[in-house]
Order: structure tokens, then C-alpha cells, then sequence
């Protein structure tokens, strides 16, 4: 099914969680924020999260430093 991940399209597999999704992108899922179709995902929900076609994730990454 194709999605769109921080707008560039993709090709995934039917029946892919949120927690799949963003340990395929090779993130850790403790230092990502989620959302899709614009509604913020709690972590808690990455697992049970499935995604369907069309559906539009952004994944933010919290990188520390200072």
C-alpha cells in the first residue's frame, strides 16, 4: 500500500503498525514523535497503530546537544 512519510511517498506492506513503520526508518521509537493524518500518536499506541493507504506520518526526532 503506498503512504506518505514526511512527504515522500512510500511502498509498505498492508497491516504495518506505527511501531514497525519507525523501526524500519532505523529510529528509536523513545526519541520520535509520531503523527498521522496530523493527530499526534502516544508512544504507548505505536504498536496497535495500524496504518492504512494514504495515510500521511510524520516522524519528528529529538536530537540532543548543546
Amino acid at each position: 500500500m503506498k503512504i506518505i512519510v514526511n512527504d515522500q511517498p512510500r511502498q509498505v506492506d498492508d497491516n504495518l503498525s506505527l511501531e514497525s513503520l519507525i523501526k524500519n526508518q532505523e529510529c528509536h521509537p523513545e526519541t520520535i514523535v509520531a503523527a498521522v493524518n496530523e493527530v499526534i500518536i502516544e508512544p504507548a499506541k505505536y504498536s496497535e497503530t495500524i496504518l492504512a493507504e494514504n495515510d500521511r506520518i510524520e516522524l519528528v526526532a529529538f536530537v540532543g546537544g548543546g
